[in-house]
Order: structure tokens, then sequence, then C-alpha cells
């Protein structure tokens, strides 16, 4: 199977749907954060299942069984040697002789859990996009006319969407007019109200899982990720020889094992032998690109909750995102007034709208409410026939 086919099943696997419930913020989390973890965990398991992770030097004990053994019983690093500049004393960085002077022995057994955990950080990211998709129960699909999402009969252009501009006017016109009765007629009641209350613990859920992730990481790695990618990028202005690299603390490429075996005379044998851990040349580069994806995720994530409660606050911030789904041909007034009528979850459902709409369908919609809307402020308690949205519904 090559890299495309495996990211094309990657792509399948965490699903793109093909109308937009959420933002963009959100889909960092739920879509891209959850197809590049798992890119990662394919790549470790290749590398710890079917490739060799492991290889160890010692001239009494046969090779595939130290690999073993050491694999199962994890190895170990002095990091006074990394630390510290003794490249001419030692074969590699942390390797030496375990005694006082060397400092205290760290012992890595994480490796065998890596593709597992990261499998687990893909699951935890799509849990709050799951929430959202029960709750929000294909409300947006099944208001957007279907007419405006017909597929060209054409053998040469297959799933090719239909664009506007191909679509009759008394088509456009006739879903136009149904979206606008739809959210007309549910204008002031409670169902959008809570469909927006929904999505917003959904988002709070989004900053609190990578925030969870990144302290679980650090936990894991024995409270090496904290540190792990403001360590890393800081080495990258050092002269090469005074450099001493924090992911061999966290990632040693070399590391040592002690196999203890018995004797003839029945006493404990311990050999030392020395391990290369080829699978540690991927986990270095993943993690720290994760702990830069994360912390990025992370700021994000909070701007987007700074933004949504400017929303919640600001009619003029919701009005703009309503010019904005438009690519600005809705008219600011217009976008005012609209705004200024509808209840805060009727125009965040509005905006949802607006996401899978052409911009001028979209402002054609808008206009077509605001319309409406006046009419109905005109004649006080003017009401809308409900006919045609019971079919709608």
């Amino acid at each position: 199977m090559s890299v495309l086919d495996t990211l094309g099943s990657v792509k399948e696997y965490i699903g793109w749907d093909k109308h937009q419930i959420d933002d963009a913020i959100f889909r960092l989390h739920s879509k891209v954060t959850a197809t590049i973890i798992l890119t990662f965990c394919l790549i470790v398991t290749a590398s710890q299942f079917i490739g060799d992770p492991i290889d160890c030097v010692v001239e009494q004990v046969d090779s595939g069984l130290m690999d073993t053994y050491c694999w199962i019983h994890s190895t170990f690093t002095l990091p006074k040697l990394i630390l510290e500049k003794t490249a001419g004393e030692t074969v590699a960085p942390g390797v030496g002789v375990p005694s006082y002077e060397n400092g205290p022995v760290v012992r890595h057994k994480y490796y065998q859990w890596v593709c597992f955990i990261l499998f687990l950080q893909m699951v935890c990211f799509r849990i709050p996009s799951f929430i959202w998709h029960k709750w929000e129960s294909k409300r947006v699909q099944t208001v957007l006319p279907k007419k405006m999402f017909i597929q060209v009969a054409d053998s040469r252009m297959p799933n090719f969407p239909k664009l506007p501009i191909f679509l009759k006017e008394d088509e456009i016109d006739g879903s136009v007019n149904d979206m606008k009765d739809f959210i007309e007629y549910h204008i002031g009641k409670r169902r959008y109200n809570s469909y927006y209350v929904k999505y917003q613990v959904c988002e709070w859920l989004n900053l609190f899982n990578v925030i969870f992730q990144m302290l679980f990481l650090d936990l894991f790695l024995g409270g090496m990720f904290s540190t792990y990618g403001s360590a890393v990028w800081g080495i990258s202005n050092m002269d090469p020889e005074d450099r001493s690299d924090p992911m061999n603390l966290v990632f040693p490429k070399v590391a040592k094992c002690t196999f203890r075996s018995v004797g003839a005379s029945g006493t404990i044998q311990l050999i030392d032998g020395m391990c290369v851990l080829p699978i540690n040349i991927f986990n270095e580069k993943i993690f720290a690109f994760m702990w830069t994806w994360f912390v990025f995720l992370a700021i994000v994530s909070a701007l987007g909750l700074c933004y949504r409660a400017i929303t919640l606050i600001s009619v003029r911030a919701r009005a703009s995102a309503l010019m904005a789904k438009s690519s600005l041909l809705l008219d600011d007034v217009v976008a005012l007034r609209v705004t200024d009528k509808l209840r805060k979850g009727d125009w965040f459902f509005l905006t949802l709208i607006g996401a899978n709409l052409d911009p001028e369908i979209f402002t054609r919609l808008v206009n077509q409410l605001d319309k409406s809307l006046n009419r109905r402020t005109a004649m006080g308690n003017g009401t809308v026939s409900t006919t045609k949205l019971e079919k709608i519904a």
C-alpha cells in the first residue's frame, strides 16, 4: 500500500462532512488534528510491529533474544552524560557506566505504548465532534435546498455539484423562500437557543481536551513534554558543539540494557548491552511537532472562544459574521437589522446555513428574510402560514 493510499484511508476513516455544521477552529480539532495523529499512529505502528524498532549488541547473548528482552524490560540512559559535554568520554549521549559520579539512571519504557497513546488521543479529539453530530441531528442538512446540490449527469464530471449559475431563477427563488420561511417560522422559539448552547459546550470541550492532552503527554513522558518543544526550538540557534540535545533525554537513539542470566554455578550474571532505537528517530520528530501543534491549537481555540463571547454581547459582531458569510455582498445596514431581530440561536443557525451556500444566494436569503421580518414588525402580530413549513421541517 502506497503512502497516498494510506493517507486516503485515514481521510476516509476520519470522515469529512458534505455539509458544514461547525467552524474552521472546530474542524482543526475534529478533522485536521485527528487526521495528523492517526497518520503518526500508523507510522509508529509500522515502525514498531513491521520494522525493527530496537537492535542490541552484546557478544554473550543471541541478538534476537537480547532485542526482545530489552524491548520488554526497557532500556536506560544517564541524563547527566547528556547534559554535560562528555562527547569524547562516552560512546553516545547518555550511554555510560552507572555510578554516583554519572548521576541517576532513567529508564525508558514509553516507546512500547506510543502507538496506543496516539490512537487514544485521536479518539479524544473526535469525541466533541461525535457529540455535536448527535446533538445537531442533521438540522442544517434538512433545511438546505436539495436542488443546489444536484449532481451533473455527465460521466466525465462525477460528483461535480451544479453551480448556482446553472440553476434556473425560479429554482433559486423557491429554495431561498423555503429557507426564509423555515427560519422565520422558528424565530423566537427555544429550539435553536439550546442548539447554540450545545455547540458552545462542544467548543469548550475542544479547548479542555487539547489542554488535557498536553498534561497527559507530560505525565506519559515523565514531565518532559511541557518543556520539550521550547527546548528543541531553543537549541536551533546554538553552536552545534555547545548543544545538549533535549531530544536525547526523552527519545534516546542509543541506550543501554542490562541482561540477567543464570550462570553455571547458579549465580545471577549481569550482562551489559548497547541498544540502538531507530523508532525514536520518528518519535522525537512526532512529539516535537505535536508540542508545537497543541500550543498553536490551544491559543487558536482560546481566541475562538473570546470571539464567541464577543458575538454573544455584540450585535455588530454578529452582523459582521453574516457579512463575512456573504463575502461582503450583504449590506451592513441589512445585516444589522436582521441580526437585531434574531435571537442568538437563530443567528447561529443562519450562519451555518450561510457556510453551505453560495455567497450570492446567501445574500439573497438574508435580504428576503429582512423584508419578511420588517413586514412582520409592521403588522405587529403577523404570522406565517405553516402549510409549507411543516413539509420542510
